[in-house]
């Protein structure tokens, strides 16, 4: 936990008791002390539950509300939506990551959903969320009542069936920008169905996580044609999909339009050779607009790393963080690597591509 989240008023793990609730001393908080961020991680479900659906309509000044890993009743989160649904009510985001929800408390937060226009960004990772609940969320978020923007699906177990009712809101959702579905097994087949949503002009999708989703080359040709046709993605991350060279060369062409948005792109632990560098550079010498690439734990020689160098140098590359553990290769590419960054100081190559600008919004699934 950062200190200033302790400034700011984030709760965190603190104060559980034995059975692994915050006890209710600790869901107090001291005068001034709330600020614009709260954090409950297992909250008392009597006492400590209703006192803070009671300062959700009191303080105006709640705006970011974590509940990740609470056990959540069907009635906690009744009472919780109806407090969220109160004009007094100003929080914008909400994560229920992990709360074992229900089909009845899905139905629940899709009314809420049409009802609040303060809630801009929900979390409802790793809870299951079975084809009935799916249906009902979107169709809520297709309504022009909806003010939601940014949604987190992550390990909801999702299939290519819940992608259909995904594509659908897709297309009629004018206000959502940012959806994250990292870790369902939804399959080249569901990935299809979010493509045919995302060449639409309605949908206006900016940011889109599909890491370890069980892809694979076939989906390549559709997500290139998005790349293309769609003037909102600016970021993609395919990272631990089995996309392999020939998934990658497909993804060049699309980098390579001059009609390409995208400034972000993850493809860590894709299965890529050097038998696509010659293909990604080309790509990455033409392509004036991608400022992020990741290319951490792929299996590339000396001669494709070279290749990739050159076109990190081009001119026209606007690359200004790239993904890559410089340590795991020969010294004729860590010397290229380390010429890039004295060439260009403001790049920033290393590892841990996730790690940096935490401010900005790149990472806006992990806050």
């Amino acid at each position: 936990m950062k200190k200033s989240d302790e400034a700011e008023g984030n709760v965190g793990n603190r104060g559980k008791n034995k059975s692994g609730f915050e006890s209710e001393s600790k869901l107090k908080p001291k005068k001034g002390e709330m600020g614009e961020w709260s954090s409950v991680s297992g909250a008392e479900v009597t006492l400590g539950l209703q006192y803070l659906w009671v300062t959700l309509i009191s303080n105006r000044k709640l705006k970011y509300l974590n509940l990740g890993n609470t056990l959540m009743r069907d009635d906690d989160i009744k009472l919780a939506c109806e407090a969220l649904k109160h004009r007094n009510c100003s929080l914008e985001t909400l994560r229920l990551d992990s709360c074992e929800l229900t089909s009845a408390c899905y139905l629940e937060i899709s009314k809420l959903l049409l009802s609040t226009t303060s809630l801009k960004s929900l979390s409802l990772a790793r809870n299951k969320v079975v084809e009935k609940s799916m249906r009902s969320l979107c169709e809520a978020l297709s309504s022009s009542q909806c003010s939601l923007q940014k949604l987190i699906l992550d390990s909801c177990d999702l299939t290519s069936a819940s992608c259909g009712f995904l594509a659908l809101m897709l297309i009629n959702n004018k206000k959502l920008t940012h959806l994250s579905l990292t870790m369902n097994p939804m399959e080249d087949g569901g990935v299809k169905l979010l493509c045919e949503a995302l060449r639409e002009p309605t949908c206006h999708l900016q940011e889109l996580e599909l890491v370890d989703c069980q892809l694979t080359e076939d989906c390549c040709e559709d997500l290139a044609c998005v790349i293309t046709a769609n003037k909102q993605l600016t970021s993609l991350d395919l990272g631990n999909n089995a996309l392999g060279d020939v998934g990658v060369m497909a993804l060049c062409k699309g980098l390579r339009h001059e009609d390409s948005s995208l400034k972000r792109l993850g493809l860590e632990a894709c299965g890529l050779t050097s038998e696509c560098c010659e293909a990604l550079s080309l790509a990455l010498s033409s392509n004036q607009l991608l400022t992020s690439l990741n290319l951490t734990k792929n299996d590339f020689s000396t001669s494709g790393m070279l290749k990739l160098c050159s076109a990190f140098l081009h001119s026209t590359s606007k690359l200004r963080i790239i993904g890559l553990w410089k340590q795991q290769y020969y010294a004729q590419v860590r010397r290229q690597l380390e010429e890039l960054q004295f060439t260009k100081p403001q790049m920033v190559i290393d590892g841990d591509w996730y790690s940096f600008d935490d401010d900005d919004d790149r990472n806006w699934w992990k806050n």
